[in-house]
């Protein structure tokens, strides 16, 4: 009899990519914005600045709340707390100008040229001129929370819990754009003068305000935090950890995944910086090639040769609980372990060898809608590791062949299935222009 052994199942992750952490704290960070100076975050009662390659830190700013907002322009950052204070710092820490307008906190600054635009949960946008102690204009357009402003081509485009995406020329304050997404807004990203991308909850949607239509949706599996259009590209952050990249139609070009939820999301120099929920800040580098093992072998003449050995499990150790389970047929228990644990190797391992024995039915007969969720949940977090492509697609046909009108009756498991739908669409799309770049090339290479 053949027994299950993990170590005769394993895969590459390629989603994982090497991230360099630049700090530490336990505080989360709750904001940050990468510049030529370093990265300044924002965090409990105060604001850090970061220097690159230095790994030294100093505080810049101190506030009586919570930092909640940040951003960076050329030598001048500026913060805003919890409370609705926002502080411009210049050289050596010196405060360039502190505002006390808005009511309540602070959910995005820009500066744009000697313009800083902030808006906050008291439904105002404020329009600063950093050459006078008091704002020029305010928007109060908004019947709710404005969590999320950008500004492109002279126009500031906000985004409400109203369900609105307004855009307002910074000239004459005159509205120019109105679209009612009919969702609460919380992030919003230009992607140009007509294209704008919004989150709400999990979901993000790119839109032209000029046609008034959506051009495409995506689905998170968790609350989308940060957005950032760079490079002609849309990058995504995410309380999944993860960080997805798409075309400005929306297209998933890449993922990348980290330790934990991502809070927010900063590019400068093309260097990923991502602040995230445990208090690190994390620093994109290119993965460091991995180095086989290698074992002198002696010739016999007192001279040793490198030779590569492969590592396998001593086959008298114990077995894992994922090992013990398999080996006892209970499918369901073991697929539902790893997928508990999102340990990529230990699912790979589970779902081919349940593939292998034709047991997906079996292993996933009797779930609970909440069961049914999570599954649903790593099916959308995996579907782009090639490996688990043909598994997953079979996987998919025994989920909807037995639970179909359990899907149909519930709204959470059909966003699920809205959110997979996506993933797969995007991930066709992918593939198609892989295939597409492949034989060019085969076409033109001699």
């Amino acid at each position: 009899m053949v027994y299950f052994r993990s170590n005769n199942f394993g895969i590459e992750d390629f989603e994982r990519e090497s991230f360099d952490p630049v700090h530490e704290q336990e505080d989360p960070i709750s904001s940050l914005c990468s510049g030529k100076d370093g990265v300044v975050a924002g965090s409990k009662g105060c604001a850090l600045l970061i220097r690159k390659g230095e790994g030294r830190r100093k505080k810049i700013a101190k506030f009586d709340r919570d930092v909640s907002a940040v951003d960076v322009c050329g030598e001048l950052a500026a913060c805003g707390d919890e409370s609705g204070h926002i502080k411009v710092i210049g050289k050596m820490k010196s405060i360039v100008r502190q505002y006390y307008e808005h009511e309540a906190r602070i959910n995005e600054i820009r500066i744009d040229g000697t313009m800083l635009v902030s808006c906050s949960d008291d439904m105002k946008i404020k329009i600063f001129d950093l050459s006078k102690a008091e704002s020029v204009a305010t928007i109060s357009d908004s019947t709710d929370y404005v969590r999320s402003i950008d500004i492109v081509d002279g126009i500031v485009f906000s985004g409400s819990y109203d369900g609105f995406v307004r855009g307002h020329c910074l000239k004459t304050l005159s509205r120019v754009v109105e679209y009612n997404a009919g969702c609460r807004i919380s992030r919003i990203c230009a992607l140009g003068s007509s294209r704008i991308a919004l989150a709400s909850g999990n979901e993000v949607r790119v839109i032209d305000v000029s046609g008034g239509i959506e051009i495409g949706r995506f689905f998170h599996i968790k609350e989308v935090t940060s957005m950032v259009f760079y490079g002609h590209r849309l990058y995504t952050a995410s309380l999944d950890a993860n960080v997805r990249v798409f075309t400005t139609d929306l297209k998933m070009i890449s993922r990348v995944g980290v330790r934990g939820g991502i809070l927010d999301i900063s590019i400068f120099d093309d260097v990923v910086y991502l602040g995230l929920e445990d208090g690190g800040v994390l620093e994109l580098v290119k993965e460091k090639p991995k180095k086989s093992p290698m074992v002198p072998k002696d010739k016999g003449d007192g001279l040793h040769d490198e030779v590569r050995v492969d590592i396998v499990r001593n086959p008298v150790e114990r077995l894992t609980y994922l090992e013990k389970r398999l080996n006892r047929f209970e499918y369901k228990k073991s697929m539902m372990h790893a997928m508990e644990k999102r340990d990529v190797q230990e699912m790979f391992a589970a779902m081919s060898y349940i593939h292998e024995k034709r047991g997906f039915v079996r292993a996933l007969q009797d779930l609970s809608r909440k069961e049914l969720a999570g599954v649903l949940d790593v099916i959308v977090e995996f579907f782009t590791v090639k490996e688990f492509v043909p598994i997953f697609s079979e996987c998919i046909g025994v989920i909807l062949s037995l639970y179909e009108r359990d899907i149909e009756d519930d709204p959470m498991l059909a966003g699920r299935i809205e959110a997979l739908a996506s993933v797969v669409d995007d991930e066709v799309y992918f593939q198609e222009q892989n295939l597409r770049s492949i034989a060019f090339l085969e076409c033109f290479g001699g």
